[in-house]
């Protein structure tokens, strides 16, 4: 004979066992009924003996096996004394509503009411909090009992358990965390200090086997950093290809003037029929128009390259000085002889 405890689950109950349903969705055969009536029977059992979570097992399992209204208000009532309200509530909601078929049990339709009055007097025990982020951070991630908390429900009251809780905020891989206690009926707000997170990285490229190496570059996560400072490449280089350039250029015109002038001349000289050596004033000639022409390439190249804008933090910020081999200096060297001209090293 059951206790008091037991006979005090209400009316459906005790006919569960008698009407496992015949309002179930899909067609369910009598071993299936006769499997889910004795796990039942097993849950009722555990409920009286106060063992709710074993009783919520075998009636979750009865619920799965048939699904009727009584099978899904045992099973809102053993996680209801588990102090799952939330859930408890849903299970209530899904016994008033499961649709029933023409000549469904009494046992059913007494499920559904009982369903019905049961979630009505448990919502207002249910307690809500507002999770708000100070300031707001659309970037940052909340979670709450280790579940993520969507974006959209920051800001906005949710139900919520009774019992100790903890809330985590990350942002930029900066974290922070809160625990807070509920209890039944309590409606509270708990405003989180969203982190400011730490800088972002970037990274250059270390030697082979170094391993990729972290610089910490300074600028608040989310945002967009701002373009690095720029600066020619060699300020020196820049301004001797800018001397170079009219040097050279009026030196080529020099000797391509000279050149001409000595072929001019031996072609006048030819036709008076007197001789004259022009072969030297023609050497001077194609000499002085060559190193031009070398001045002016040098001082073109020298001029693009020195004047390339690289950013400041190239030398100095991102580059780990201790992997990073040192910039070269740039020169420049003379060269006389056969092949006069310039040697430029950057």
């Amino acid at each position: 004979m059951r206790t008091s405890s037991l006979i005090a689950l209400t009316f459906p109950f005790a006919l569960l066992l008698a009407a496992p349903s015949s309002a179930s969705a899909q067609p369910v055969d009598a071993a299936t009924k006769s499997a889910a009536r004795g796990v039942a029977e097993e849950a009722l059992k555990l409920y009286d003996k106060g063992d709710y979570a074993g009783a919520y097992e075998k009636a979750n399992r009865a619920n799965e096996l048939v699904h009727a209204p009584t099978m899904a208000l045992l099973t809102a009532r053993c996680l209801e004394k588990l102090g799952r309200l939330v859930e408890a509530s849903e299970k209530y909601l899904e016994a008033s509503r499961a649709p029933l078929e023409p000549g469904a049990s009494a046992a059913q339709k007494s499920a559904q009411t009982e369903a019905d009055k049961a979630r009505t007097a448990l919502m207002p025990r249910i307690p809500s909090v507002e999770l708000a982020l100070d300031p707001p951070a659309p970037d940052a991630q909340v979670m709450l009992d280790g579940k993520e908390v969507p974006a959209a429900m920051v800001g906005i009251k949710r139900p919520i358990d009774p019992g100790k809780h903890s809330v985590a905020v990350s942002r930029g891989g900066a974290s922070a965390n809160q625990d807070f206690t509920l209890h039944e009926s309590d409606s509270v707000r708990v405003v989180l200090k969203a982190p400011l997170g730490r800088p972002n990285a970037a990274y250059y490229a270390p030697p082979p086997g170094a391993g990729q190496q972290p610089v910490v570059m300074m600028y608040p996560p989310g945002s967009v950093p701002p373009p690095p400072a720029m600066k020619r490449r060699s300020t020196g280089l820049f301004v001797t290809g800018i001397i170079l350039i009219p040097i050279g250029a009026i030196t080529a015109i020099a000797g391509g003037i000279i050149l001409a002038s000595s072929s001019a001349t031996s072609s006048f000289t030819d036709s008076s029929g007197f001789t004259t050596d022009t072969g030297s004033a023609s050497g001077t000639g194609a000499g002085v128009l060559a190193v031009g022409s070398l001045m002016l390439v040098g001082g073109i190249v020298m001029t693009v390259i020195g004047g390339k804008k690289v950013p400041v933090e190239q030398d100095a910020a991102l580059l780990d000085p201790r992997h990073s081999p040192p910039a070269p200096k740039a020169s420049i060297t003379p060269l006389f002889g056969p092949m006069s001209g310039v040697r430029v090293q950057f």
